[in-house]
């Protein structure tokens, strides 16, 4: 049981970290000395930093939700 525990805080810590960390921008410094397509391959991997930290939050909650189903 204490192994699920520390798994599911694992899974929903790095979800938050990822989700957080997708929150970032690009400085106008930054996007002047880029390309087009490398800005749009940044905002890209933004995007689906935030998806994937959302996606692991979500799961890390099944096995808190299952826990609460059957305790009461």
């Amino acid at each position: 049981m204490n192994y699920l525990i520390f798994f599911t805080l694992l899974i929903f810590i790095s979800g938050l970290i990822s989700y957080i960390s997708s929150n970032s921008e690009i400085n106008s410094d930054v996007r002047k000395n880029l390309a087009p397509e490398e800005i749009e391959s940044i905002t890209q991997e933004l995007t689906a930093r935030a998806e994937w930290g959302v996606l692991m939050m979500l799961i890390s909650m099944f096995p808190v939700m299952i826990f609460l189903c059957l305790s009461y």
